[in-house]
């Protein structure tokens, strides 16, 4: 859904997708990201681990690093900004409603512009 969601937003971009944390750790090695998305339904490690392990391995100094989740529990925030992350993205169930949350994150910041 990211994929078609950034597809409809007409911005340059390079979007990769990691299944676990060492698939992501790798990426970034290769090629510093922008912005991380990390969804807190992750398998395998937690999402908090995996946050953990990508500052630890300092990945994130100038990336804004974001939650996607499917639950609004201020705890689950407090304790992901307290690790770095600078946003907590809401999943949508309609690709309408995740464009327009990308559009508002990703245009907000300097980092991204439109294509022309």
């Amino acid at each position: 859904m990211f994929g078609f969601a950034l597809n409809d937003l007409q911005i340059n971009y390079s979007c990769r997708f990691a299944q676990n944390v060492d698939q992501a750790i790798n990426s970034l090695r290769l090629k510093p990201a922008d912005f991380i998305f990390v969804d807190v339904n992750m398998p395998a490690l937690s999402s908090f681990r995996t946050i953990k392990r990508i500052v630890k391995a300092r990945f994130i100094n100038d990336a804004t690093v974001i939650i996607y989740t499917d639950h609004n529990e201020s705890e689950l925030c407090k304790k992901a900004m307290k690790l770095g992350v600078m946003l907590a993205l809401k999943k949508k169930n309609e690709i309408f409603e995740l464009i327009a949350d990308l559009k508002n994150i990703l245009f907000r910041n300097d980092k991204l512009q439109p294509a022309i």
